[in-house]
């Protein structure tokens, strides 16, 4: 069939795969990484992927934003929320 296309990782280059990249080692740090149940996490673990993850890393920014708001004392406790 000459009308049929193929995309091929169409977005960027894909240089690292696998397990260490899409779904973290284990999956078992998630409530670790989000504070024991003190913030809210949406699903899936950081722990062991690649930083380049928006998942992992959006979730460390907003996770620094947050401490420095109460480290300045603009606030006791503070939630931010995020999409992607």
């Amino acid at each position: 069939n000459t009308s049929a296309k193929f995309f091929i990782n169409p977005n960027d280059r894909f240089v690292i795969g696998g397990q260490m990249v899409e779904c973290g080692l284990t999956g078992r740090k998630v409530i670790v990484d989000t504070y024991g149940g003190m913030a809210r996490q949406g699903s899936g673990a950081f722990s062991g992927k690649d930083p380049s993850k928006v998942d992992r890393s959006a979730a460390y920014a907003a996770r620094y934003v947050a401490k420095n708001i109460v480290v300045a004392g603009r606030a006791d406790r503070w939630e931010i929320q995020v999409s992607y």
